[in-house]
C-alpha cells in the first residue's frame, strides 16, 4: 500500500470550503499539513498537530510537533489514522478514490450504525466532504439507547446533527431543520438526547 493511496491531496476550492465549514471547529490559525483518503485533517496550531477527525466532528491533539508527528505516522498510530486495511478492502471492491476525490460515509461513525466497513463507503470530492460532516457538532452526554432522528447513538460522543453545512450555530441549525425557533430546538434537542423528561409540548 503506497502512501498516495492513503493520502488526498485538496485543491484550493475544497480547501476554501473546509476553511469556511471547519470555521466554527478549528478557527482561523492553523497550517494544513496532511490529509487522510477518508477526509479527515491533520493540522498544526502553534507548533502541535492536531487531527480533524471528520468522521466524528473532533479534534483531536496527536502530536507535540512535526517530528512526532512524522515519528508516528510509521506506527500503530499512522495505521489508526489512515486504515490501511480499509482502503485494501475498497479498492478489492473496486472503489479507488483519484486525484481531488475522498472517501466519505453513507452513515457517520459518530453514530452506532456508522461502521468502518465497505458498504459504508462512497467516494465523492473532497470539497464535498468537507461541507458534509462540517454541520456542527454539540457535545452533549447522550442516553446510549436514545434515538433522536431515527438513529441510535454512541455513549458520550458528538452529536453530529444531520444538516446541510450552512456555517451557522449547532442551535440555529437545528432550529431551521425542525422548524421552530432556537429555544424550542434546544428544548427539543435535550428531549431527543435524553436529558429531559416528558414530552416537548406540540409534539406528535
Amino acid at each position: 500500500m503506497k502512501w498516495s493511496d492513503l493520502t488526498a491531496t485538496p485543491d484550493s476550492d475544497a480547501m476554501t470550503t473546509m476553511r469556511s465549514k471547519w470555521h466554527w471547529l478549528l478557527g482561523a490559525e492553523w497550517t494544513p499539513l496532511l490529509f487522510s483518503v477518508f477526509g479527515d485533517a491533520f493540522i498544526e496550531k502553534g507548533r502541535q498537530v492536531q487531527w480533524l477527525n471528520t468522521g466524528t466532528g473532533e479534534i483531536i491533539p496527536v502530536a507535540k510537533d512535526r517530528g512526532e508527528f512524522q515519528h508516528k505516522l510509521g506506527g500503530d498510530d499512522g495505521n489508526d489514522w489512515f486504515m490501511p486495511g480499509v482502503v485494501a478492502a475498497l479498492h478489492n471492491a473496486g472503489k479507488y478514490s483519484t486525484e481531488g476525490q475522498c472517501y466519505t460515509y453513507a452513515i457517520y461513525p459518530v453514530f452506532a450504525e456508522g461502521k468502518y466497513e465497505v458498504g459504508n463507503f462512497a467516494v465523492v470530492p473532497i470539497k464535498e466532504h468537507f461541507g458534509y460532516p462540517a454541520t456542527c457538532t454539540v457535545r452533549l452526554p447522550v442516553c446510549r439507547n436514545a434515538r433522536p432522528f431515527g438513529y441510535k447513538w454512541n455513549h458520550n460522543v458528538s452529536f453530529l446533527a444531520v444538516l446541510a453545512a450552512t456555517g451557522q450555530s449547532p442551535i440555529h441549525q437545528a432550529s431551521s431543520f425542525i422548524g421552530c425557533d432556537s429555544h424550542r430546538a434546544a428544548d427539543k434537542l435535550l428531549v431527543w438526547l435524553g436529558m429531559e423528561s416528558g414530552p416537548v409540548e406540540g409534539d406528535h
